[in-house]
């Protein structure tokens, strides 16, 4: 799993040609969704116990520094991913329709991969 994010970083930086798989997706985006669990945990019981809330919104943003350099791998692997499927990168910005674009942009990259070779690979 943990191969797989750093692949995706070392490899693929900012790589928006080729295809994802939902497997690569999936996990890069797991590894992101756990840093970011366990960092609030982590923060959250060095507050309590240091009382200290100004250590809060210096590793808040620590974590947005974090996020912030993870933008263009993110993007990139989710056009791969809308490769995968068949469809063209631009349909990332259907994200920005209120309501149903991120909800239709989710059922995207959650189709099943198109078995044959598509126009991207």
């Amino acid at each position: 799993m943990l191969n797989n994010f750093v692949d995706v970083l070392t490899n693929r930086y900012v790589c928006f040609d080729g295809r994802a798989n939902r497997r690569e997706f999936w996990l890069f985006w797991l590894i992101i969704i756990i840093f970011q669990a366990a960092f609030f945990v982590l923060l959250s019981l060095i507050v309590e116990v240091t009382g200290m809330g100004a250590i809060y919104w210096i590793f808040a943003s620590l974590l947005w520094l974090f996020l912030l350099s993870m933008l263009l791998p993110m993007l990139g692997l989710l056009v791969r991913r809308l490769h995968d499927i068949g469809k063209q990168g631009s349909w990332v910005f259907i994200a920005f329709v209120p309501i149903v674009g991120g909800i239709w942009l989710l059922v995207l990259i959650a189709s099943k991969s198109q078995e044959s070779v598509n126009q991207f690979g």
